[in-house]
């Protein structure tokens, strides 16, 4: 950074030479230059085709002022030295200024080059170890794009599992949903099933009822049978035969190879059989198992033709 003194300067400082400071330190020379100026006489128009001549003495003046006796250009002539001299001397001291700024200017310029030199030096120290450093860096970095990308990698097959396992479980809600409505609609069919077995049972149970009340009337007709039979058996032959017309006019003719009391045999043995089924028919109901069975419903539908008289 150029210091901010430089933007005094007039012309350009990088050209200026050591001999310009040189003259600043020996400023003696231009003011014995500037001295020698009083010898100097103006151009005279005479024919030697207007160049300058020598300097000549003040003794030879005063002999060629007193000689021609013109004294008014004497006194002009030495006015004019003197302006000339004073012109001389402030150009003298302009440019003694311009090299003390051009020479402040160098200085500063020369501090800012060996502060920059400087700091260069110290930056060029450090670089090895800045360097050092941004290469560590660089690996550090390295190693963790490197397990970010594994990272990634792991977390896109973590993803793509859970898809599979969304996918999987989306069909199986799918399926649960249909075997959801599967079994609604079991539920609804068994659920009128249950009102119709309801019903069913119902009629059953008053069936069960008047089954129980015939079964009594059955019973109570096997007790009048059988004292019937015993009061045969203790009367006569004549007596039996002539109940046996009686019983065949009132039951129908029997078969030829039956006699009276294998009829009576046989429907006391059906009258057991009848009570042992309705036993069993009380037992399954009882147990809830009455509608389970299809024998059950065939007990229970048609338990009269057991009583039916043959």
């Amino acid at each position: 950074m150029v210091p901010p003194a430089r933007k005094f300067c007039l012309f350009d400082t990088t050209k200026t030479t050591f001999k310009k400071t040189r003259l600043y330190k020996d400023s003696s020379k231009p003011r014995k230059k500037l001295d020698n100026l009083s010898n100097i006489n103006p151009r005279k128009n005479n024919g030697d085709g207007g160049k300058m001549q020598r300097p000549q003495s003040g003794t030879d003046v005063r002999e060629k002022s007193n000689s021609r006796g013109k004294p008014e250009k004497l006194h002009a002539l030495k006015s004019e030295l003197h302006k000339t001299q004073d012109a001389s001397k402030s150009l003298e001291a302009e440019y003694i200024r311009s090299l003390q700024q051009q020479i402040y200017l160098l200085e500063l310029e020369n501090e800012h080059i060996r502060q920059q030199v400087n700091e260069a030096k110290v930056l060029q120290q450090k670089l090895p170890t800045e360097l050092a450093e941004l290469r560590a860096q660089l690996e550090e970095e390295k190693t963790l794009s490197e397990s970010l990308r594994q990272e990634l990698t792991r977390r896109e097959q973590n993803v793509a599992t859970l898809m599979r396992q969304q996918l999987d479980l989306s069909e199986r809600v799918r399926k649960t949903e249909e075997e959801k409505e599967a079994l609604a609609a079991q539920l609804v069919q068994a659920t009128a099933e249950k009102n119709a077995l309801a019903g069913e049972n119902v009629r059953q149970t008053a069936q069960i009822g008047d089954l129980r009340l015939e079964l009594y009337k059955h019973q109570m007709a096997l007790s009048t049978t059988e004292n019937q039979v015993q009061s045969l058996r203790a009367q006569n032959p004549t007596t039996l035969r002539e109940d046996a017309t009686v019983y065949r006019e009132t039951r129908g003719p029997p078969k030829e190879s039956d006699s009276r009391e294998k009829h009576l045999e046989s429907q006391f043995h059906r009258q057991a059989e009848d009570d042992r089924q309705l036993n069993d028919v009380q037992e399954q109901f009882l147990e809830g198992s009455l509608f389970d069975s299809p024998l059950a419903h065939a007990k229970v539908a048609s338990p009269k033709r057991f009583y039916k008289p043959k």
